[in-house]
């Protein structure tokens, strides 16, 4: 039986984090950014994060503690680029990386530093679009980094 199931019972595949250099990880502060979420589809699982950059950051947690959060955002993300979290600190910024409506690019910020992050998410989709290898997803950060210098 744990055969049949066992694809279905395991759960979705761990987060992994991506391993930006301090240089880079100081810009993103200086920018506002707080985090960065790359959400991936699986037939079995539904939505899942795939890739983030801080574990201590207010989306990441929804995310992770509320897996039904993360389908709510893909239905909201249709409708709207972004949307303020209940500490009403933290704006969170999204854009689909795929035609179907299955991957997303998830930023958090918060409202003051709204135009930068807007920037850096735009940028961001657009150098990775729907390639979500990890080396690609951090050459693309760097990249964006390196030009705002």
């Amino acid at each position: 039986m744990e055969e049949f199931f066992g694809g279905f019972l395991s759960g979705p595949p761990e987060p992994v984090q991506l391993r930006l250099s301090r240089r880079v990880l100081k810009r993103l502060r200086v920018l506002g950014i707080r985090n960065i979420c790359i959400t991936d589809h699986d037939e079995n699982f539904g939505p899942y994060l795939k890739y983030y950059v801080n574990k201590r950051s207010a989306i990441y947690k929804q995310i992770t503690e509320n897996l039904a959060f993360l389908a709510d955002i893909l239905l909201l993300a249709k409708d709207t680029k972004e949307m303020l979290l209940r500490d009403e600190r933290s704006l969170v910024l999204m854009e689909f990386l795929d035609r179907q409506g299955l991957r997303l690019a998830i930023v958090e910020t918060t409202k003051e530093f709204r135009d930068n992050a807007i920037d850096f998410l735009g940028r961001l989709v657009e150098m990775i679009n729907d390639n979500l290898i990890y080396e690609e997803i951090m050459s693309a950060i760097e990249r964006i980094i390196e030009a705002a210098d």
